[in-house]
């Protein structure tokens, strides 16, 4: 896209958001690899199909934005705002995301292989199914974050907010415990759950015909982890007071 024809699509969506007037920015499927769009305003601007591939968006305010698989690779991300964005699918791979808020965004499916995480705020984000495999998610806020069947292998996770995660792939189910609640396959509940259940409670049966027979061989290493990472929580926070 032409530098001329873009800002002057930004304008104009500058002039919507401000009156009403103008027009909305519509990027849909759109070609702005290498742009820059440093804090530029793009509130609810529609991304999606597009290609980003390393474009500059440090400190951009993308609140509320649409990146229905935009390919997003490599891109410039630090500080950004994606409160709240809708990005199913999205493709983030080696993306540079140090300190940016991605609090509340639907990130379902998403790619993260390699990203840059670092400081990032993921507070109540749906990582459903996303691949974090490499991501350095260092210093980050994984508060009420929805990690269910993602894939966090070799990810960084040293210091991150509610990040004390045990990741274990075995049986044909991937599990992966946190402080509070813990995900096997699609399957999340609260550790305290986890804990009572053994392979003969009713809520084991339910959930899959396999579920009975895969608790009997593995639910005691399953239970053994959370034990571990619920200790290893206390002990940090038993560190943090005495400092």
């Amino acid at each position: 896209m032409e530098k001329k024809e873009l800002k002057k699509i930004l304008l104009n969506h500058k002039e919507w958001l401000k009156s009403g007037k103008g027009a909305k920015a519509d990027f849909r499927g759109a070609d702005l690899q290498d742009v820059d769009l440093i804090k530029a305003d793009l509130r609810l601007v529609d991304f999606s199909g597009a290609t980003l591939r390393s474009a500059r968006l440090y400190s951009a305010d993308l609140r509320d934005a649409e990146f229905f698989s935009t390919d997003l690779r490599s891109t410039d991300l630090r500080r950004a705002n994606l409160h709240s964005a809708d990005m199913f699918r999205v493709n983030l791979n080696d993306s540079d995301l140090r300190r940016a808020n991605l609090s509340n965004a639907f990130l379902e499916g998403s790619s993260f292989i390699g990203a840059d995480l670092c400081r990032a705020n993921l507070r109540g984000a749906d990582l459903t199914s996303a691949n974090l495999d490499g991501a350095n998610l260092h210093l980050s806020d994984l508060t009420g974050t929805d990690l269910s069947s993602a894939n966090l292998g070799d990810a960084e996770l040293r210091g991150a907010k509610d990040g004390h995660i045990c990741r274990i792939d075995f049986g044909g189910w991937p599990v992966c415990i946190r402080s509070k609640q813990t995900s096997i396959g699609c399957e999340t509940y609260l550790n305290k759950d986890w804990l009572k259940w053994n392979f003969d409670s009713p809520e084991i049966k339910e959930m899959h015909p396999d579920a009975s027979k895969w608790w009997r061989m593995y639910g005691h290493i399953v239970q053994s982890a959370i034990i571990a990472i619920q200790d290893n929580v206390r002990k940090s926070r038993k560190t943090r007071r005495m400092k």
